[in-house]
């Protein structure tokens, strides 16, 4: 079944901040969709997905990937009408951005370009089995990516896409993962189904997160 007319939304769609005094604060709440997952880039810019906020498997919606760099007013559009576009994240070098499409589940690589301001032509490098959600890269550059609905697992993936290994996580409903732990070696792993985070240890560490940049006109 597909929803076809949505309500509207409680709070509308947008990219939130949260301040040190802990309150929150829209930083961008027009002309997006369903903003999804985020990752921040080399140079400290954000990059999200920005899926239709409906999932239909059968006719896929496109969705969008934006830029923004937070000392810069506006967002910048960098990817627009691919289905469904949801988890992402950066190589360690920094030189390609990962994303994968919920359906029809695929894994892309795209060259970045122009010191990090553009998408090259992404690179098919994979379909999987079961419907990618959030991804994670570790230092060797392997692509950890939680799966759900028919195959319900982690799968870590080579830089070219390559099938390395399969975490089985039946049961969970996986839809993001990221590395945790003072040595970066504790994958995380966010369970909906039965409202858990489950946790695997690692031989290999995650990448470290860079800093973001502080907001336009601020000195964070």
């Amino acid at each position: 079944h597909v929803i076809t007319q949505l309500p509207e939304p409680v709070i509308p769609p947008g990219l939130q901040r949260w301040t040190r005094d802990g309150s929150v604060e829209y930083v961008l709440s027009e002309g997006l969709q369903a903003p999804n997952d985020l990752a921040v880039a080399p140079d400290g810019a954000v990059w999200f997905t920005d899926p239709h906020p409906v999932l239909d498997r059968e006719t896929p919606r496109p969705g969008r990937v934006w830029r923004w760099d937070p000392s810069e007013a506006e967002p910048e559009l960098r990817l627009d009408g691919r289905p469904h576009p949801n988890g992402l994240a950066f190589s360690p070098d920094g030189d390609a951005l990962y994303i994968v499409e919920t359906v029809p589940r695929y894994l892309w690589r795209y060259p970045l370009r122009e010191n990090g301001r553009q998408l090259g032509d992404g690179e098919l490098l994979c379909t999987l089995d079961g419907e990618p959600d959030g991804v994670a890269v570790d230092v060797e550059g392997r692509v950890a990516i939680a799966c759900h609905l028919t195959d319900e697992a982690i799968v870590v993936c080579s830089p070219e896409g390559e099938l390395l290994e399969r975490i089985d996580v039946e049961g969970a409903f996986a839809t993001n993962l990221c590395f945790a732990g003072q040595e970066l070696t504790l994958l995380a792993v966010s369970a909906p189904r039965g409202g858990r985070v489950l946790g695997f240890e690692r031989e290999i560490p995650g990448l470290p997160l860079p800093p973001a940049r502080g907001p336009r006109g601020s000195d964070s």
